[in-house]
């Protein structure tokens, strides 16, 4: 991102944080890295973004100032009657008046907050990091198909066999196996 050591960061952890991951991922396959180095690479700066955006908050909430989330919040839902938009993304009404009026959203809320997100179109995750929750919640984006284990291969041809002794048409065992489950299974 053409940045160094003496330089403020602002938007490259905030508002523009995906697009910046994207471009330093782009930059770091022309420089053909590989894969592992890229996602430890992308994995440490998720460190520096939550703690960006801890930072913010507690600033906020410290200055009497609305937190990054709620201010978010506000500025996607002007211009928009609340009820509507809450029954449209399948939202508790009372919970969206309450990001609006500054409350701090749970943990179990995360499915309304990318509810949120989906319906103005917004980055996944952009509300939810803001909100204090990190992006462990889902699967992250693997870079790079995963190596084959030769012993799991096996394993998994050897499990799909439904039998593992496969006899020819009148073989003693196979007439003693049906012979055992006659006398089993007879009614007397």
């Amino acid at each position: 991102n053409q940045l160094h050591e003496d330089d403020v960061v602002a938007s490259e952890l905030r508002a523009t944080y995906p697009q910046a991951i994207q471009t330093l991922i782009d930059a770091l396959r022309a420089e053909e890295r590989t894969d592992r180095s890229i996602s430890n690479i992308r994995s440490a700066l998720t460190c520096f973004k939550e703690a960006v955006t801890e930072l913010d908050t507690q600033i906020a909430l410290s200055e009497d100032n609305i937190p990054p989330f709620t201010k978010t919040v506000k500025s996607v839902m002007t211009d928009h009657p609340v009820k509507r938009v809450a029954k449209q993304c399948g939202i508790p009404s009372d919970m969206l008046y309450g990001w609006l009026n500054g409350k701090w959203p749970r943990p179990s809320s995360v499915k309304y907050i990318r509810r949120l997100e989906n319906f103005f179109a917004l980055e996944r995750d952009s509300l939810t990091t803001l909100a204090g929750f990190k992006g462990n919640e889902r699967e992250e984006p693997r870079v790079g198909e995963a190596h084959s284990i030769a012993y799991r291969e096996a394993l998994s041809a050897r499990s799909k066999s439904r039998y593992w002794l496969v006899t020819r048409e009148n073989s003693p065992l196979g007439n003693q196996w049906t012979a055992l489950l006659e006398y089993k299974t007879a009614a007397v």
